[in-house]
């Protein structure tokens, strides 16, 4: 039976021959892949080579046992993208008219929001990213000049960029609608890189990020969580539930789920919900989809900060980015990542 899996392959050990994958199945290094012209031994080299960190679809047939024969097997590359709400004024940040800038080109270490992202998605196997801008739009297009990155990086230009930021996802309709997985994500956080690496990387196509050590209060965006399903997503809450914690505002959706959300989304705006924030749509959809449609992934005790306020710029300085400067340094944070993550991402022997 030929079967069809959407993965990031995790870095190969020199004696590892085989990797997990999503469900459990092992990919077994039996013979030759297209581009691949070496026996069993170096397979692992090459698919760390040429795959490691990069999103990939493998069709194969699965045997009795559970696995895919490598010798009847493709691999391609997934072009995954990330779409980026950045379109918003950030008045709430109390800056003076001259000092305004959108926040994604506030700087943190030197380095604007918005190079930030682009050299973790770089590193990390993403192919494209596509912004949806509002206010001072020329000034991103600019940056991404500076930066040299005009062929990874593009805008989409929203002119009712003072409305709510649903306005802005709609824009992004056909960057959404793209018939693969795809990230949404907010523009306006610093974080470590291992968030997208959680996100990327994990095995559930419709993912949200919850962190679970957060300030209570009106302002999260809140993960709600009752006997492992996610039940409640939204800053307002009124339902039970075993736990809950802060939606990272970082988002991996299956092209069919990115569909439904964009359909929700044009209903809203028909109904007149141009000031709602996205999320309601997100929410319309998760809680209305089968059971286990969505799921989450913990990523509590990785450093990220969204600049909402100007405390918020604060903090970042002084605490966020000393902690993902330190994770870069002893890289503590990626083991600890890594030990945790699911076990359907591990090398086995």
């Amino acid at each position: 039976m030929t079967q069809q899996y959407d993965l990031v392959l995790p870095a190969c050990g020199s004696a590892g021959y085989s990797i997990l994958i999503h469900e459990n199945l092992s990919v077994l290094a039996k013979s030759n892949i297209p581009s691949y012209t070496g026996g069993v031994v170096g397979f692992s080299t090459f698919l760390q080579q040429r795959y490691t960190g990069r999103p990939v679809r493998l069709t194969g047939s699965v045997s009795y046992a559970g696995y895919v024969a490598l010798r009847t097997a493709k691999f391609e590359e997934i072009i995954m993208k990330v779409v980026m709400l950045a379109a918003g004024i950030g008045t709430r940040l109390g800056q003076t008219t001259a000092e305004t800038v959108p926040k994604i080109l506030l700087r943190f270490g030197g380095k604007t929001l918005l190079e930030r992202h682009i050299e973790i998605f770089r590193r990390k196997g993403i192919t494209e990213l596509v912004l949806g801008v509002g206010f001072h739009h020329v000034d991103i297009q600019r940056e991404i000049e500076t930066l040299g990155a005009q062929g990874f990086a593009r805008t989409v230009l929203n002119k009712d960029y003072e409305q709510g930021n649903i306005v802005t996802l709609s824009t992004l309709r056909d960057e959404i609608c793209c018939g693969e997985p795809v990230l949404l994500m907010d523009a306006d956080v610093l974080y470590d890189e291992s968030l997208v690496e959680r996100l990327v990387n994990s095995r559930h196509p419709n993912c949200l990020l919850i962190d679970r050590a957060f300030v209570p209060g009106d302002e999260p965006v809140k993960i709600c969580i009752r006997d492992g399903e996610i039940i409640e997503f939204r800053k307002w809450l009124s339902t039970d539930f075993d736990f809950c914690g802060e939606s990272v505002g970082f988002f991996k959706f299956s092209a069919e789920i990115a569909e439904q959300i964009m359909h929700h989304t044009d209903l809203s705006l028909r109904q007149g919900r141009q000031n709602e924030p996205y999320e309601e749509t997100i929410r319309d959809v998760l809680l209305t989809s089968p059971r286990g449609t969505f799921a989450f992934e913990d990523i509590t005790g990785i450093p990220w900060i969204e600049i909402d306020f100007a405390v918020d710029i604060e903090r970042a300085n002084s605490e966020i980015l000393p902690r993902i400067s330190k994770a870069i340094e002893d890289g503590s944070l990626v083991r600890g990542v890594v030990e945790n993550n699911d076990p359907s991402l591990a090398l086995t022997p």
